[in-house]
């Protein structure tokens, strides 16, 4: 395998050092690490004028009211941590090289003067990572070795050129994009090297671009960490592979809507908006079970028998484990009075009769999805504690009742929805990580492996995170083996969190690859006033789901808001 031994030489193309915080943060995180190194800035002086799509999308002028709606949205809502916070990076890359260029508009962008082209040339670039306004063109791609790596927010179906994340919202499209890309010649062109969707937002244009940003700041280190692990011929390899299917620009262009072409949307943003606010006045949604007796794993939804909670709580996450004749289901049980959630079990026979539920496990946190399992005789969980920042194992002294703290396998992270998998000899951890505040904990799904659930340290798979996607990244229940081969539900969080659930079969599972496609989707259209469902397990005859249920409010209710 080809190994960079030295760090990766790393060249910055900026405007100003006056860069958002998302941008600060992520070239802090490249100055410390072990495998690059900043060793060149490049300010491009040239004054921001209007380039030709610019100037056909519409001056000052007419678009007051974009700017007037993106100031409201920004005052009204004020994500924290702000992505678009301004920091002064002067400090921060003060050791650094700076060289100062005025560059020239081409067809193709950006470009700069022989003399500056053969300064640069003198710092032996390996990659230059674009951070300015001016997209890059000509002869600079040729300067470092591995390229010009850009960030773009929005992919060609909805929002090519548009403010980042607007379209998206006024559009209802369910998923925003951002990826990295090598640029190369035309500005429509490139190699993505990574891609990833977040769910979009549709309250605010704000916190949809916050999220996107906050997560995307860690692309580039990442990208960067894998060429130099791995080297430039196999790294462009992998992305061409990722590349290999066929792309389309066949969308219109977007870019700061001029005041026509905004009233319509806004009008159409405004009626939803009220038309939300009236239906939750007047409904609420509530977290039910739902389950079904049948031989193997049974998806007739429609014929499941209801399990619905008293109206000042929900229950969610069921974990199915049989024992004894009986099946035990472990759910998160989430107060509306305390507002956190506690982990309780309920017995269900074969016929179809349950008990109540019965708290098991509560701390001063947060704790949901109960991931029970079985080693070594003894009977464990591992239920989500984000709000603690650790992942932590409880271990069973008294079936099904009693539990008590074991021990942490990670700290300091907000990981969620651990699921594991015994496979090969190895022990598998699938979970979603937040990586960065601000960010989704629904976005990109983590795996790591160890040689038994219990180890001390796991290892990184080198492909994390295998999954950056909201449509099928986080976990949905116990990873189950059909036909020989191994399948993963995951949440489809696109529309709302929770909205449906995916069906993964797992291709590839190793210490050096993943790979899974989708084989089914599961959307919560057999009953019309169940509007979400994200958990499913299975174990003998029973098939247990939850399910997301729009109620009528009463006056009295002590229940949670209505989910739009």
């Amino acid at each position: 395998m080809e190994h960079l031994t030295q760090k990766l030489r790393v060249g910055i193309l900026m405007c100003s050092f006056d860069i958002p915080a998302w941008a600060h943060v992520m070239l802090d995180r490249i100055k410390r690490s072990d495998y690059a190194q900043i060793v060149l800035v490049v300010l491009n002086d040239r004054p921001p004028g209007q380039t030709r799509r610019q100037r056909g999308s519409g001056s000052r002028w007419d678009t007051w009211l974009y700017r007037l709606y993106t100031a409201f949205d920004r005052a009204r809502y004020k994500p924290q941590p702000d992505a678009l916070e301004i920091r002064d990076a002067a400090c921060l890359l003060a050791d650094v090289p700076t060289l100062k260029v005025v560059s020239r508009k081409t067809t193709q962008g950006d470009d700069w003067e022989d003399e500056n082209i053969r300064r640069m040339e003198a710092y032996d670039i390996d990659v230059f990572i674009h951070l300015g306004s001016h997209i890059p063109g000509g002869r600079i791609l040729q300067v470092p070795r591995y390229g010009v790596w850009s960030y773009h927010y929005s992919g060609d179906v909805v929002n090519r050129h548009g403010p980042p994340g607007f379209w998206e919202v006024f559009k209802y499209h369910p998923t925003t994009e951002s990826i990295l890309y090598l640029l190369s010649e035309g500005s429509d062109n490139g190699t993505v090297l990574c891609r990833s969707y977040s769910a979009t937002n549709r309250l605010s244009v704000e916190l949809n671009r916050n999220n996107c940003l906050c997560k995307s700041l860690s692309f580039a280190p990442r990208k960067l960490a894998e060429l130099h692990r791995i080297g430039g011929e196999r790294f462009f390899s992998r992305a061409r592979k990722e590349n290999g299917r066929i792309g389309s620009c066949a969308s219109n262009l977007c870019a700061m809507p001029r005041d026509r072409e905004l009233w319509a949307p806004l009008l159409r943003y405004a009626v939803w908006r009220v038309k939300t606010r009236f239906i939750s006045v007047f409904h609420s949604c509530q977290w039910i079970l739902l389950f079904g007796l049948g031989d193997g794993v049974s998806t007739c939804f429609r014929m499941f028998k209801r399990l619905v909670p008293p109206r000042d709580r929900f229950w969610a996450d069921p974990f199915v484990v049989q024992k004894s004749g009986l099946y035990y289901v472990f759910m998160e049980e989430f107060d509306y009075a305390k507002e956190k959630g506690h982990i309780s079990v309920l017995t269900i026979d074969k016929n179809g009769n349950h008990t109540q539920p019965v708290k098991i496990l509560e701390r001063p946190y947060h704790l949901s999805y109960p991931f029970v399992f079985e080693w070594d005789g003894s009977m464990y969980m591992i239920p989500e504690s984000a709000g603690n920042r650790t992942l932590d194992v409880y271990r069973c002294t008294e079936f099904p009742q009693k539990w008590e703290f074991h021990k942490t396998l990670m700290k300091d992270v907000a990981a969620f929805d651990g699921t594991l998998l015994q496979h090969r000899g190895k022990w598998w951890l699938f979970v979603n990580i937040r990586e960065n505040d601000g960010a989704s904990g629904s976005d990109e799904l983590f795996l790591f492996y160890a040689d038994n659930p219990l180890a001390d340290s796991w290892r990184h798979h080198p492909k994390n995170p295998v999954v950056s996607d909201v449509r099928r990244s986080r976990p949905a229940g116990k990873i189950f083996e059909r036909n020989g081969s191994l399948y993963r539900p995951s949440q489809n969080c696109s529309t709302r969190y929770g909205y449906g659930l995916k069906i993964n079969q797992i291709l590839v599972l190793s210490e050096t690859d993943y790979q899974e496609k989708e084989v089914d989707s599961i959307e919560p259209k057999w009953d019309k006033n169940i509007i979400g469902v994200h958990t499913f397990n299975q174990a003998g005859r029973l098939t247990v789901i939850d399910g997301l249920l729009k109620r009528p409010k009463l006056p009295w209710d002590k229940r949670g808001p209505y989910v739009w």
